[in-house]
């Protein structure tokens, strides 16, 4: 079923991305994740047929929270194609939420520590260290779980998975090359604020980067 689910939802929001590129990545991550799984349920079948007392115990390979699409040459910590890491969050009123609330839903999400300057991305996350104001957040812990610095900015696709990382003196990561759309801040029409204080960005349709 987490298989099932997960092949929907990257192809959905690859479809309604609606470019050739992205829509080619769909089979080269998905087709993999389908062999590591049907190699699972085979050792699993097989272990029934022994007898061995293991064959019910599951795992991070059945859960599936693992899953990467980087490329395998590439030994960093943390880079493209890994699922991006959650980290807990303060705002500036105080209230306790995670990243993964604010990743939740059809838009991709720009991640941006210790910024310096405004924000070109509709779903911005802006993410300071201590002493939140107005629209940021504050996690220390994001820092150390993205192996961060300050002004570095990392967008996260749809589905959760990072797709580029920009250092503190790139370009933006977040229009892929397209003119920023204005008026679309946590916050404002489009990126809807939700309970407790939080803005939960919510977007027209999906978008998408690789």
């Amino acid at each position: 079923m987490n298989t099932g689910i997960q092949d929907a939802y990257s192809l959905g929001w690859k479809l309604a991305d609606s470019r050739e590129e992205i829509l080619q990545t769909y089979e080269s991550e998905r087709r993999a994740n389908a062999a590591r799984v049907l190699g699972i349920s085979t050792d699993l079948m097989q272990k029934h047929q022994d007898g061995d007392e293991t064959a019910l115990e599951r795992g991070k390979d059945t859960q599936q929270l693992d899953i990467t699409y980087r490329d395998p040459s590439d030994e960093t910590l943390l880079t493209k194609g890994d699922r991006a890491p959650d980290s807990p969050l303060t705002d500036a009123q105080g209230n306790k939420l995670r990243l993964f609330d604010l990743f939740r839903g059809p838009h991709e999400t720009l991640l941006r520590l210790a910024p310096s300057t405004l924000a070109n991305h509709p779903c911005a996350v802006d993410v300071v260290r201590a002493d939140p104001t107005g629209d940021t957040y504050a996690s220390p812990e994001a820092f150390e779980f993205y192996h961060a610095t300050n002004g570095d900015e990392i967008l996260i696709r749809t589905d959760g998975y990072l797709t580029n990382q920009c250092g503190r003196s790139g370009p933006g990561c977040g229009t892929r090359g397209r003119p920023p759309r204005p008026g679309r801040r946590l916050g404002s029409p489009g990126c809807r604020p939700a309970g407790g204080g939080r803005a939960d960005c919510r977007r027209s349709g999906p978008s998408a980067s690789t």
